[in-house]
This record gives structure tokens, sequence and C-alpha cells, in this order.
């Protein structure tokens, strides 16, 4: 999604962005090899990212291939630092009216998009009102707006159907990044090949299959208060090519051929610690982390007790051991760099077969067949679990693997179906009683997009209908108090783990491999940890 890798419409089912970022501190980090120094202007860096975007514009779509990539042309206009605190950016201040329905935004004068369109008011409304009529992922973050309006040249007024207090972070993100409104009119083919921003970088040509070109904007001034420095990035220009092979990544900027990629796998990632020119920078995304979501309305999964002893039987802590080498670390209902996260759902679950098999005896789950499988009333206890197709979801079906062998040793088992990864209908399938689930948000808002009744994803309790869950999930939405806030999503993040609607199993992690020899300053976005090149410079 948008990430379901965006379930989309990205947020998507298959390809999300989310939403304590004061955990941030502790999930990126650097390994030995970077060096400072001085930065230097000029020079050609040469970037490779492991999966291409399936557009270069992020409203048509929303999966985090593009925020990436959009993040480097593309400024909005707030952003949020490592505590996931709003700070201005296009928007150089802003007022809120009491009731919370009305933001009002003071813009940053003097900005052009490289098109030589003016950034003004007009040019936000332009870009509200598209994006209000399309079905991505940044869609759901104007999912409230009512109207755009322009007040003046400098000044803009957003009104929306009720308070929504995640809006400010949710359009912090690439995904609702300031296009010009004179490119738009081109229309969405055409934007998807050379989209227009007033970001530090200008896309100078795509070759579909193989690799984009961006080229410095040399008057850039509008960079985020989160950035290094202002101005102009250092280098004239980006070579960003698309290579999924992990192998190639690795030895492209091992020798030098890249200056940095990112898609780092586990077994890289361990031998690039030896090679004091390789740097690896990592942030796991805020969110939804890689996991699967149970249909409590369908059997056996419309038992509690089924649901807890298939949690408790699935050895996570086995398997990210035997993946990732100890690099990841378990994730809770949410990943740990998500503001509000609440970590006592990480270890609510470990693995204990004893207590696994104990809920399927009270649940009426006694007989076995030859095999070893359990069988009620005739019936097998077995589990259709629907895995997105797609390259970058093999780690996610070993894993699951892993989990498969571990239930079949408590006697339910795992058969794993697939669909295309853009078939949306799969998930509504009643023959899938547990579907592949990651959604990547920078707020706690994902709560509400994943569980509510109300939301996209869980549409008429498609997985679950809980009124608690509702309530507690909608009233944080709307609650202006941080405190209380944080309280409600904790009762949220409680209940999904008391009533086990879902197995999470390893976050997503942006994992940055860089040549250290050729190239510094390579910075990750605080929240998402998207790669931000504006800061960075080669040095030979």
């Amino acid at each position: 999604m948008h990430r379901l890798t965006r379930l989309a419409p990205s947020a998507v089912l298959i390809a999300a962005t989310a939403l304590s970022v004061a955990a941030c501190s502790s999930s990126a980090s650097t390994s030995p090899g970077a060096n400072s120094s001085t930065p230097t202007q000029g020079g050609s860096l040469t970037f490779i990212q492991q999966i291409e975007p399936s557009c270069l514009d992020p409203v048509q779509l929303g999966d985090m291939h593009q925020a990436t990539f959009a993040l480097q042309y593309l400024d909005s206009l707030v952003a949020t630092d490592a505590d996931g605190k709003v700070l201005p950016w296009l928007a150089t201040s802003w007022e809120i009216s009491p009731d919370g329905k009305v933001y009002t935004f003071r813009l940053k004068e003097g900005v052009k998009f490289t098109d030589g369109t003016p950034f003004d008011a007009a040019a936000v409304k332009a870009n509200f009102d598209r994006i209000k009529t399309t079905t991505g992922s940044a869609s759901q973050y104007l999912i409230y707006v009512d109207k755009t309006e322009v007040v003046d040249a400098n000044t803009v007024e957003v009104a929306l159907s009720r308070p929504f207090v995640p809006f400010l972070q949710q359009i912090a993100q690439s995904f609702v990044g300031i296009q010009s409104p004179t490119a738009l009119k081109r229309g969405d083919d055409e934007n998807c090949q050379s989209p227009v921003g007033t970001g530090p970088f200008i896309v100078d040509s795509y070759t579909p299959g193989d690799q984009a070109v961006l080229v410095r904007n040399e008057d850039y001034n509008s960079a985020p208060p989160t950035a290094e420095h202002d101005g102009p990035a250092y280098v004239d220009q980006v070579v960003w090519r698309f290579i999924p092979d992990p192998t190639a990544r690795f030895s492209a900027v091992k020798t030098g051929q890249a200056d940095a990629a990112d898609g780092l796998t586990a077994i890289n990632e361990k031998q690039a610690a030896k090679d004091d020119s390789l740097a690896v920078q990592s942030h796991d995304y805020p969110g939804h982390p890689e996991g699967v979501m149970f249909k409590t309305n369908l059997a056996p999964f419309d038992d509690v007790r089924v649901r807890q002893a298939f949690k408790y039987g699935a050895d996570v802590d086995a398997a990210l051991e035997s993946i990732f080498f100890g690099l990841y670390e378990r994730p809770g209902v949410l990943s740990p760099t998500t503001t509000d996260f609440d970590p006592s759902s990480v270890d609510a679950y470990t693995h204990d077969p004893d207590k696994a098999n104990a809920l399927l005896d009270e649940a009426g789950w006694t007989e076995r067949t030859a095999d070893g499988y359990r069988v009620k009333d005739g019936e097998s206890l077995t589990v259709h679990w629907l895995i997105n197709e797609g390259s970058q979801l093999d780690t996610y079906r070993t894993f699951a693997e892993q989990i498969q062998a571990t239930e079949k040793e408590i006697g339910i088992e795992v058969v794993f179906e697939s669909a295309p990864a853009t078939d949306w209908t799969a998930y509504t399938k009643p023959e899938y009683q547990a579907t592949y689930m990651k959604y990547t948000l920078n707020s706690p808002d994902v709560l509400r997009l994943l569980w509510a009744t109300d939301a996209f994803i869980n549409t008429d309790g498609l997985f679950v209908d809980d009124p608690d869950l509702q309530k507690a999930v909608s009233d944080a939405a709307i609650e202006s108090d941080p405190a209380k806030r944080s309280e409600l999503y904790a009762t949220a993040q409680q209940r999904i783990s008391d009533q086990a609607y879902g197995l999470t199993l390893f976050p997503e992690s942006v994992r940055i491999l860089s040549n250290t020899s050729r190239v510094q300053g390579i910075r990750q976005e605080p929240v998402l940890g998207l790669v931000n090149l504006q800061d960075a410079w080669v040095t030979k």
C-alpha cells in the first residue's frame, strides 16, 4: 500500500510516509568510513536507486520510490525536524482557526519554479485542487480539505471539513510538494516524465528503465530549515540510475562506478563494515512496518484465541537474526521511529509455542491430521496469506516462509497466495484470511488510515470492526492537546496488540551505501529518512 507498500489508491496497497520521532536518533546510524571535509562545488554525482519510480510525479500513485526522487526537485509548504516539530518552508508562517478547520499560510516571496513560473498562492491552490482529484497517496493527506482559496498573491487559505491535527505533518511529505502549475497543464503523461518544482535540482532527462539526470537549480533559494546550507546544491548534476540487482549496486559503489546507492542488503552491510572507504546510513520508515493483517470477520481469525496463538507461534526474533543478522530491530504495532510509538507492543507476543498450543486447544482445535495440522469439525486450520508480487517483496516472502515453518509446529497450515501488486480487489477477496501490509506515514495517523472503518484501507470493516479502536484513532486525529493525543494513540496500539489484529515482522529501512573517497554530505530527511542530495558534494 502508500505504501500497502503504499496499499495504494500507496499509500496504494502494494507499494505507502507514518507518522517517537524521538527514537529517530537510535534508528539512524552511520558506520565507520565517513570523513569530514570542506564542501566543494561542481562535479557529477551518481546515485543508484533500487526500485525505479512508477512515475516521476509523486501525485500519480504515490510510492516511496517516487517520494525519494521527488525530494530532489520539490519543496513543500512545511518541513518536519527529527522530533516531529513542524517548521516553515515555502510557507513562512501559518495560523489555525480556533475550530481547527481553517489554515491560513503566508508564503515565501521571491521563489520561482524552474520553468520561470512564480511560486504564489495560486500555485498552491492549483496543486491542492489537482491532488483532490487523484486517487494516490497525496489525496489521502488532503482528504478533509474542502477548498483552497487565494487571499492575496502570498497568502492562501485552506478550509477543512473537520479538524484534523495531523494535517501539517502530512503535507510536509514530498507527495504534497508544490509543482509548477504551468507544467501541470501539460497533462499527467508529460508531467510523469519531466515534472517541475522549486527544489535544488531540475529534471533534465529521463530514460525509463535506465536513468534520470538532474541538474543543479542555480537560482535555488528555498532550502528547508533542516538543510545543512542555504542556496544551490553543490554538485552540477546527479545521474540517478535504476538498478534492481543488489549485488550490482553494491559492486558499483565499492568499485567507484557509482557514488552511492540505496537498498543495501544485510549481507552487503556486513561487508561494508569491513571497508573503511564505505559508509552506511540507515533510518527505519515510520508508520506500519512490514507485516500481515488478519481479516477478523473471517474464520479462523474471527476467534481472538486463534489470532493470539498465531502471534505466539511466530518466531519473529529468529527470523530477524537469520535474515538480517541482528541489524534490524523488532517493531511493535508501529515502527519505533513513529511519533507516539508505544514500545509495550514490541515484546507482547514473544515466541511461545506452549501458550499458542493452549490457546488453540481452548478454541477447540484439538484434533490433528497425519501432517500435524489441527482440525475442528472436519475443517483444517488453514490460513491463506496474500502476498503482492514484485521483486521488492522477496525478503518479505523469505521472512514469511520462516513464520510459516514455526506456525506448522503448533498445527496451523499457512498457504501463500499471490496477486499483481496493482490488483486492489485481491485484498477484498474472502478466500484470503491474511494479507500483506505496510504503510509508511510520517505521523501516527497511520493507525486511522489502517484501522478506522471510515478509512479507505479498512472500509466497511474489511479487516476489523472495533468501535473502541475506531473511537481512539478518530479522536486522536482531532485532539489538539499533545498529551491527550499520545494517550489515545497508546490506547489504540494497546487495543490492536491485545486483540491481535495483525502481526508486524520487520521494519522497512532506508539503508544508503556511499563511497566516502568519492562523495560526502549525503543526508537523510529527518522523519522518513529519504535520501537528500542538496548538501552532498563529490571529492573527485
